[in-house]
């Protein structure tokens, strides 16, 4: 998974003269923490990143603050999403370039075509200096499509700051979502072979700023349909990143082996089951048949105690069991034949 680090709509932000970077910085933050709680890796990119074509190397692009934009960036977002990639954007993203220059429609540089809808209006909170719940814009799903899996969330969002007013413009656009008002809030329209997700607010920000457990689990959602997994896997499920983990691998050709750390967030001690692919960090899991290891397909070594870990091993993948202590931290290799 990938998260757009702006650096010119922070930029174009101070000039607005809002007083505090805290919107953009936890717009970004908030797309971070929904991919942390599922233990997906992600990389923050900048705009000539994607300029330079890096989004090949992802499958979703999440933009939670990005005012500004170019016209080589808007082709190569186009390109991803034409080619099979999720993005999804935030509030009047592609509004200016990055001299502060405002388009003819928003989002803007071909965005509205992929988008499959534009601004058709658009109503701005006064300064935000923190966000606080009772400022937080409801938004409502409607009926939500079979691929995005939001069971015992509720159908409840919230945004902040912006309430941006959005037009389909293509019959494959669908609204997710509305504000209050009734008014559309998310758009997702069908886009070559991908999808493109348009929040008319600062999601993310909520997700962030107030922890908003369904804001969360909606972009959480996403990376999941996107085809995005973790390559460790942690039951029992539901812990919200409460139980961290984490893979550090060799780099290709020096072997297969990596170290896996394991940190237990909650206020008391917690069993874990622990499932890491022997593979790709954002391919699929997949599990094939097991087999008991005595040895002869890796080793499972707990680095603290300097012993080797029982472990049941599988084509592509390596299972062990783990008593985390309150606040505790647990480290160990793994190497694989």
């Amino acid at each position: 998974a990938a998260i757009l680090y702006n650096v010119s709509a922070n930029v174009m932000w101070t000039n607005m003269r809002e007083r505090s970077s805290y919107v953009p910085s936890r717009s970004l933050l908030g797309a971070y923490r929904a991919l942390f709680e599922e233990n997906i890796p992600a990389d923050y990119l900048h705009l000539k990143e994607i300029e330079a074509g890096r989004l090949c190397e992802y499958k979703v692009l999440y933009m939670p603050f990005s005012l500004t934009f170019t016209a080589r960036a808007g082709a190569r977002v186009s390109e991803f999403v034409r080619s099979g990639g999720t993005v999804v954007a935030e509030a009047r993203t592609a509004w200016n370039d990055e001299t502060g220059v405002c388009g003819d429609v928003i989002p803007g540089f071909g965005l509205s075509e992929v988008f499959g809808c534009r601004e058709v209006g658009v109503y701005s909170q006064p300064q935000i200096n923190e966000a606080r719940n009772e400022n937080a814009i409801p938004i409502t799903l409607k009926a939500a499509p079979k691929w995005l899996s939001l069971a015992g969330s509720g159908n409840k969002l919230a945004g902040y700051g912006v309430r941006q007013t959005l037009e389909p413009t293509s019959d494959s656009a669908i609204v997710l979502a509305e504000f209050a008002d009734g008014r559309p809030a998310i758009i997702a329209n069908r886009y070559g072979k991908g999808m493109a997700i348009l929040i008319g607010t600062f999601l993310s920000l909520t997700a962030e700023s107030l922890r908003h457990r369904n804001d969360l689990d909606f972009l959480k959602a996403i990376a999941l349909f996107a085809g995005v997994s973790s390559p460790v896997k942690v039951e029992p499920e539901g812990h919200d990143g409460k139980i961290e983990a984490r893979i550090l691998r060799t780099e290709p050709g020096q072997g297969w082996s990596s170290l896996v750390f394991l940190f237990n967030h909650y206020p008391d001690a917690r069993e874990v089951r622990v499932t890491v692919t022997l593979g790709q960090a954002d391919s699929k899991d997949t599990f094939g048949d097991a087999c008991i290891c005595h040895g002869g397909k890796g080793r499972l070594y707990d680095l603290q105690a300097e012993c080797e870990v029982p472990a049941e091993w599988g084509e592509d993948y390596v299972r062990f069991a783990r008593r985390l202590e309150a606040g505790g931290v647990w480290v160990g290799s793994v190497t694989a034949e």
